[in-house]
């Protein structure tokens, strides 16, 4: 049986995992900046349910927070990436994020839980691509 393949995958697993882990870390890290932002708004948008057969059943309003927080003695203004079908948390919450130095525009909540989910897949992953490869 030709292991190829199954190496190929590992590789990429494990690529994967390498930058998970990195993300994972990010917050405690000195190449990472941490700062306290406000919610001052959402900013609302049309997403399309697929209905599972290929074809869109329905749309639907999705909410993404808008996020306000001073640093370098400027303003910003930064828009989470992540949508949710309630515009949550609330206006006027305190929240943290975190950001790679010096680009305070790609300041982002850590979500460090979902990170965590990644991190046991790709494990998982790894483990059945190796024991494929092996025999």
């Amino acid at each position: 049986m030709n292991s190829v393949p199954y190496l190929g995958g590992l590789a990429l697993c494990l690529a994967a995992l390498w930058f998970v882990v990195g993300r994972i870390r990010a917050g405690g890290s000195a190449d990472w900046t941490t700062v306290s932002a406000e919610v001052v708004r959402h900013v609302a948008a049309i997403d399309n349910v697929d209905s599972g057969d290929g074809s869109v059943s329905r749309e639907q309003q999705v909410f993404a927070a808008v996020y306000r927080f001073s640093h370098g003695g400027k303003d910003y203004d930064v828009t989470d990436k992540v949508a949710r079908e309630k515009p949550t948390p609330a206006v006027g919450t305190r929240v943290d994020l975190i950001f790679p130095n010096g680009q305070p525009d790609k300041a982002q909540p850590p979500r460090k839980a979902l990170m965590i989910v990644f991190a046991v897949v790709l494990g998982v992953f790894s483990v059945l691509l190796l024991l494929a490869a092996l025999g």
